[in-house]
């Protein structure tokens, strides 16, 4: 049985959407209607969109206006499964090709049920022989996919409105008003037949999720124009408040397999519910100023209030500057023949921060100033109060400081346009889960303001057409990005030996990404030991690096590598031959490093049968003395414990699209009241060129791969498009 072509197969994805638009000198309307069905590439998963969009905006005089947009969608989600063995994709990496998807008689034929179904294997020694699979004991993602269901529907309602009244000539009043309701439904069905929820006869759960964000908004506006010199002014206030109620069940024993009602579920496991409010209100002002559209000034001021801190630090200010001078309309320019275009630009801002997850969650932290706490059920009737999290009522907002200059221009009649810019973003404040004493441990750590940090770098991009006819335009472009993160400040019980977050450290004069590993020595030929060198002294008492066969024994050492890229960025290119159209896009990045974790599980030294990567050819043996991996040791797990021998380059090319599209003759489409039309095919996410084969250094921003995600999708589409 092969589990990969079993679990993960090519797949269509259809994709629909009519827009009509009416206008006239009062009215401007607009309507669209949209439809996917994405079946996915992984079996009993998939998502299908309807969608309905609605614009409105009427000028009942030169004075007063308003306008009305509608947006509905319903959604169904089909998810994949969760993480661990259940995961499909680290259960089909990770699986023996000779363990079967099916159950087999004696005779290795296929075992079927009372219903003719082929019975799946769970590895759970229900076979003729009674062993059961020394991985993954029930677990068989093949059936769970069939059988099993975790299905997400959304209804989401969203409306934006607004009013606009002009008075006293340069004066303008707008009432923004945004509101979003989204119900969510989730029914999670395990099924009775195989697998884990077997074991409880079958496990239903379905939940209910309603949220509520709105948004109110007050502008007042001044535009005046004296001569050369243009302001406008603007105040404003708003407040965006979000409600979400989530409640759930959850009842283990079916009576009929299959049938998705409580009423077919005997045993009540558990009800769950929680809810959250969130309010953040701001005031903020700007003005914008230029003369003769030559030079430009503005400046901004706001200050914002959020329910995420405790009332001494609710509110934060923040302000911005910025100017440009647009120099190609100078005398000494504005006729030149090779500069078209040429403006300097320079911005500082700030910016707050109050988003915030659980470590390791996509739950954001609401309440971070208070503790949060369980409710549980001890027995029959006792309830149990446990801390589930330490709020911290002196967190204060998280600040950003944008410090961005630049340039931009246009040459050789605007043939090739040129930007760059140097930019440096400080972080004050900077909010980070704080270590635990002990007698805490089991909380999700507290949030503390622990430190300032600092990215400072440059951006170019280029845009040029090599050949410009008629008939016929080639255009290439590209861009990079270089920058470098530094830590500037923590807090001083931290300063000398930083803060450890995984496989990174946090420290004063490096970066957020540099990686913090034991590092590997190279292998022992006489036995095939992994090896890793570790702090010691010489004869002399000179401090000196010691190789050590003892992982514990090892050092944690600054590598000097980091996640971060020392460039990336895209290329591509655009060839135009009258009505066909081909382009390409490409991405790259350079000099960054990743943490393979993939490889590292697959070199594993477990005592369960488990799929291993073909490096494993390349472990000591006695016959292999000389081999760069070490023995594999079922004795011994450190063998392939985190260190630096799992870091690889991160450097990458991809093709992220490539499209062919042809116009269809203008000729021809009067004929049919057509006003435009083109058919195009379109190639997503076509090749990558890595340091290994299967590592994806785009899956994972801190560069450590990912062991239960869905790889990017390769796809191709076939499209064509009307206008009437």
């Amino acid at each position: 049985d092969n589990w990969q072509k079993l679990l993960f197969r090519p797949n269509l994805r259809q994709e629909a959407n009519l827009s009509f638009t009416a206008n006239t000198d009062k009215l401007k309307a607009y309507t669209s209607l949209g439809y996917l069905n994405d079946r996915s590439y992984l079996i009993g998963s998939g998502f299908k969109r309807l969608s309905l969009r609605s614009n409105l905006e009427y000028a009942l005089n030169e004075k007063l206006k308003f306008g009305v947009n509608l947006n509905y969608s319903n959604s169904e989600q089909n998810l994949g499964d969760g993480g661990s063995f259940a995961n499909s994709f680290q259960f089909s990496r990770n699986i023996a090709p000779f363990y079967p998807v099916y159950l087999r008689d004696n005779d290795y034929n296929r075992v079927y049920d009372i219903k003719g179904r082929a019975v799946y294997d769970y590895g759970d020694g229900k076979g003729p022989n009674g062993a059961r699979r020394s991985y993954a004991v029930f677990e068989n993602p093949v059936g769970n996919r069939q059988y099993d269901l975790n299905k997400v529907t959304n209804n989401t309602v969203n409306t934006n409105l607004f009013v606009q009244y002009k008075f006293l000539k340069d004066f303008d009043f707008t009432y923004n008003f945004g509101g979003v309701i989204i119900n969510s439904q989730e029914l999670v069905y395990g099924n009775p037949l195989g697998g884990t929820t077997a074991t409880v006869g079958g496990r239903l759960a379905k939940s209910n999720t309603l949220k509520y964000a709105f948004n109110h908004q007050q502008l007042l506006s001044y535009n005046k124009q004296l001569g050369a010199h243009n302001i406008s002014v603007l105040l404003g206030h708003e407040l965006n408040q979000e409600k979400s109620d989530y409640f759930g069940a959850r009842k283990e024993k079916l009576f009929l397999e299959g049938l998705t009602v409580f009423d077919n579920v005997l045993k009540m496991n558990e009800i769950p519910g929680n809810q959250y409010d969130y309010a953040v209100e701001g005031f903020f002002s700007r003005v914008l100023y230029n003369y003769k559209n030559k030079y430009f000034f503005n400046a901004s001021l706001r200050r914002d209030g959020s329910s995420v801190f405790s009332k001494e630090n609710r509110w934060g200010t923040f302000y911005g500057l910025g100017a440009a001078w647009d120099i190609s309309k100078e005398d000494f320019l504005k006729d030149s023949e090779v500069v078209n275009a040429l403006k300097v630009k320079a911005s500082y801002g700030q910016q707050g921060n109050d988003i915030f997850y659980f470590p390791g969650t996509t739950d954001r932290i609401y309440y971070a100033y208070k503790n949060l706490y369980k409710v549980s059920n001890f027995g029959d009737d006792t309830p149990v109060v446990t801390t589930e999290y330490l709020g911290n009522n002196k967190l204060r907002w998280e600040n950003s400081q944008n410090l961005n200059a630049g340039f931009e221009t246009a040459l050789f009649n605007r043939r090739l346009s040129i930007n760059a810019e140097y930019f440096e973003r400080k972080v004050s404040d900077m909010i980070y889960r704080a270590a635990l004493p002990f007698s805490n441990v089991g909380y999700y750590p507290r949030l503390e303001n622990i430190g300032n940090m600092r990215n400072r770098g440059v951006q170019v991009s280029i845009n040029g057409d090599v050949i410009k006819t008629e008939n016929f335009t080639w255009n290439l472009y590209a861009n990079l990005t270089h920058y470098k993160n530094k830590i500037t400040k923590l807090p001083d019980a931290q300063r000398e030996n930083g803060i450890t977050d995984g496989l990174f450290l946090l420290k004063e004069g490096s970066d957020r990404y540099a990686y913090y590993l034991k590092e590997f020595a190279g292998v022992n030929p006489l036995n095939g030991d992994a090896l890793w060198y570790k702090d010691g002294v010489d004869a002399h008492g000179n401090a000196v690096k010691q190789v050590t066969n003892s992982y514990a024994e090892a050092t944690l050492y600054q590598t000097g590598k980091s996640a971060i890229p020392k460039v990336y960025g895209g290329f591509g290119t655009q060839i135009r031959f009258k009505n066909i159209t081909l382009s390409a896009n490409f991405a790259y990045q350079l000099g960054g490093w990743g943490y393979d974790q993939n490889y590292r599980s697959l070199l594993h030294s477990d005592n369960y049968a488990s799929n291993y990567h073909r490096d494993v050819h390349n472990t000591w043996t006695p016959e292999n003395p000389t081999a760069s991996l070490p023995r594999i040791d079922i004795s011994n797990s450190n063998q392939n414990a985190n260190s630096t021998l799992f870091l690889t380059k991160s450097d990458y090319l991809s093709l992220q699209d490539l499209t062919l599209s042809v116009g269809i003759p203008q000729s021809f489409l009067e004929n049919y009241g057509i006003r435009d039309a083109n058919i195009y095919v379109t190639g997503n996410n076509l090749f990558l060129l890595s340091k290994r084969r299967g590592y994806d250094p785009r899956l994972s921003i801190s560069g450590v791969s990912e062991t239960y995600g869905y790889n990017l999708l390769s796809s191709v589409s076939l499209g064509l498009n009307l206008k009437f």
